[in-house]
């Protein structure tokens, strides 16, 4: 089946791949036999069509339904304007505050920073694609990080994941991915993946 590569973010020493399932219009995770993570040098790049066979992790854990396992793919070609798909296709999950995200199941910290309980409810997504009402703003940590400042009512702040290089500013009506982790200390951390 032709999934889009839509995401490539830091996880350890692996990189966590994030696709679209073309025909279904449905958000994906490619992961290699094992459970595992595809290797940091992945070959897969944002923007490019694989063929792919896979099936469902298994086990698979709320809220990364997304898993999936490759058992084979081939490269078919590549698409400039993700944007374009998102928008033409409906797939915008959410718009406005950082508070709507996760059918507003995110909690925030005196920081500003996103996140889930585990012994709370959880959504039935563990990515999605959503337009920012505002510019973000980057910034960086004291350990290094890039973090991107949304300005509204209240400050909110996105640890940016994404290997592609970050920029000073993302302009407000942009796509932008978010995704959750996986359980750290108790919770699901939210983080932005990339933006078209």
């Amino acid at each position: 089946m032709e999934v889009l590569i839509i995401s490539k973010t830091h996880m350890s020493n692996a990189a966590c791949v994030g696709g679209l399932l073309l025909e279904y219009n449905a958000n994906i995770r490619l992961l290699s036999p094992g459970n595992r993570n595809q290797p940091e040098d992945t070959e897969m790049e944002i923007g490019e069509i694989w063929d792919c066979r896979f099936v469902k992790r298994d086990p698979i854990e709320e809220p990364h339904l997304e898993d999936r396992i490759i058992l084979s793919k081939k490269h078919i070609k590549t698409i400039s304007n993700i944007d374009k798909l998102i928008r033409e296709r409906n797939l915008i999950d959410w718009k406005g505050s950082p508070k709507k995200l996760f059918n507003g199941l995110i909690g925030f910290d005196d920081q500003g920073r996103g996140y889930i309980d585990e012994d709370q409810e959880i959504p039935e997504m563990s990515v999605g694609f959503w337009e920012t009402d505002t510019e973000l703003i980057k910034s960086t940590d004291n350990y290094g990080k890039v973090r991107y400042t949304y300005e509204g009512n209240k400050s909110y702040s996105l640890p940016y994941v994404g290997y592609a290089k970050s920029v000073n500013r993302i302009s407000k009506g942009t796509i932008c991915r978010v995704s959750l982790t996986r359980v750290f200390k108790g919770k699901y951390w939210l983080q932005l993946s990339g933006w078209y």
